[in-house]
């Protein structure tokens, strides 16, 4: 098990990618609901988004614990802008930056939870895959591209 100090910064990786993959949640699922008009799309984003609020319900370590150790007044990379952040052209910009967003912090949430919950960790990387058939399903109806 690693130490206090150790599982604190662990901690903050886990909180950050847990509200960065509810935010992209979100915005997926406002354009998939009210720019696309697809209610098979919403229900796929909805099922997501309530299969990991569950997740991280059941979550072996208190999410109080969690989110005790959020210090975002001290995060290093607070205040890096990135051009490409504000180069958004169109919504499906948005929908593609968000869908990746999402599988992103699957991954790392997959990743940093094998060292305390290993259900937890498995259930992510369900979800990272259903996020990628999420993702396949809206380019097959044109929804993602460049326009």
């Amino acid at each position: 098990m690693a130490s206090s100090t150790t599982d604190k910064k662990i901690y903050r990786i886990i909180d950050v990618n847990i509200n960065r993959l509810r935010e992209a949640l979100r915005v997926i699922e406002e354009v998939v609901r009210f720019i696309l008009d697809d209610a098979a799309g919403s229900r796929a984003v909805k099922t997501i988004r309530h299969r990991f609020d569950a997740t991280v319900r059941s979550l072996a370590v208190g999410i109080e614990e969690i989110e005790a150790a959020r210090d975002a007044r001290g995060d290093v990379g607070r205040a890096h802008n990135i051009p490409s952040e504000m180069s958004k052209k169109s919504y499906r910009d948005i929908l593609n930056a968000n869908l990746h967003r999402a599988e992103e912090s699957l991954r790392v949430l997959e990743e940093f939870l094998k060292l305390y919950d290993g259900g937890a960790s498995a259930r992510c990387k369900e979800l990272r895959f259903l996020t990628y058939e999420l993702e396949a399903s809206l380019c097959r109806r044109g929804a993602k591209g460049n326009r």
